[in-house]
């Protein structure tokens, strides 16, 4: 699904589009008795632009303020949690 999301880093305000697939508990057995599926952990599927104002930051935030994609998939999840 996509999602917005205000995220702070430093002292600058961050508007991110994204795609997020919720956390899936997964099921053991099926109610007919067939085997069921494994859980999933959620997850950012695609981060499709990351604003600062008007202006489209994507391409520049991981080096302007040294953190890698993962670190930022992992703060826009806890945001996620923390805001909904």
């Amino acid at each position: 699904m996509k999602c917005y999301e205000t995220i702070i880093l430093g002292d600058q305000e961050l508007e991110v589009k994204f795609d997020y697939t919720p956390e899936d508990p997964g099921v053991y057995t099926l109610p007919n008795g067939d085997p069921g599926y494994p859980s999933c952990p959620e997850s950012i599927d695609d981060i499709i632009s990351i604003k600062w104002g008007n202006i489209d930051v994507t391409d520049l935030v991981y080096e302007f303020f040294y953190i890698d994609q993962m670190q930022f998939e992992e703060m826009l999840i806890e945001q996620l949690k923390e805001n909904h």
